[in-house]
């Protein structure tokens, strides 16, 4: 390399560190906020808003929020820690096309991408993974159900379609491990329910979710199911149609002996099937 090079290079490196210096001291932190905040509402039609508490730049160039609360419909819906988002540097050229994320969830996280635009310029898409993910930290299921539920979470959700679920397809594949209901109010004695698994396989067709299959394994009770849940908005006003299968283990039997058919208290399984609404399910046991 020749000496008029090497100094060539050297000012390119030192123009190129002055300017990120000067990016890190002169970031917009405040504006950067409310654009997120903003676009969250935007691309949710205002069912959902974000409140960050702050976000500041990290290297390689991303944005990390410390901490941030998702809302729907004024209510506390999900609560993260630290949140980093990065252009996808493993798709260059087009690395501003798709906008990578990694979500801490108590002692896991949430990791995926998400593309708010595919080639034809029509559709979005998004893949979520999650690892051990903390499902306290989902209040939403706290706060609509009145149960606070704990436990980790693992699995994937993939969509490609229309925000916000106008029109699209996709898969979910849950599974929840070591998990504890605790009960707004005992019912028949029992404060908490306890499930060493809940497994759930759904797939989305446009306004409907298709419950390929939901399986519980509890302490209390075992169930499986399927069934299929039609999407309305608001989204609590959506219609359910679920048809399971459930034995009850003998503590759980006994404790509603009377209220369950006879051969439930044997061992033998039960029909249950849930209708209505998210809202205001129905019951019917046979």
């Amino acid at each position: 390399m020749t000496k008029k090079s090497k100094k060539r290079l050297a000012w390119i490196c030192y123009i190129s560190m002055l300017a990120a210096v000067f990016l890190y001291l002169l970031f917009p932190a405040n504006a950067v906020k409310k654009y997120l905040e903003h676009q969250v509402r935007k691309a949710s039609d205002k069912a959902v808003s974000l409140e960050i508490t702050a976000v500041k730049p990290g290297f390689p160039p991303c944005l990390v929020i410390n901490e941030a609360t998702l809302v729907y419909r004024q209510m506390d819906a999900l609560e993260t820690g630290r949140t980093i988002l990065s252009p996808a540097y493993r798709k260059l050229p087009g690395i501003f096309d798709t906008l990578d994320f990694e979500i801490s969830l108590g002692d896991g996280r949430a990791l995926g991408w998400v593309a708010m635009e595919d080639a034809r310029g029509t559709d979005n898409s998004f893949h979520i993974r999650f690892e051990n993910a903390d499902l306290e930290s989902i209040v939403l299921i706290r706060n609509m159900s009145g149960h606070t539920v704990s436990g980790s979470l693992d699995g994937t959700i993939e969509f490609d379609g229309s925000f916000p679920g106008q029109s699209g397809s996709g898969t979910i594949e849950l599974a929840a491990r070591q998990c504890t209901v605790a009960l707004q109010e005992a019912v028949f004695g029992i404060k908490q329910l306890t499930f060493e698994s809940i497994e759930a396989d759904l797939e989305i067709e446009d306004q409907q979710v298709n419950i390929r299959q939901l399986r519980l394994d509890g302490s209390q009770v075992s169930a499986e199911g399927t069934g299929r849940i039609l999407i309305r908005r608001p989204f609590e006003n959506s219609r359910i149609q679920i048809s399971a299968r459930l034995r009850p283990h003998p503590a759980l039997a006994r404790a509603m002996e009377g209220l369950l058919p006879e051969r439930s208290t044997s061992g033998g399984d039960i029909s249950l099937r849930i209708a209505g609404s998210l809202k205001q399910p129905s019951w019917q046991i046979r």
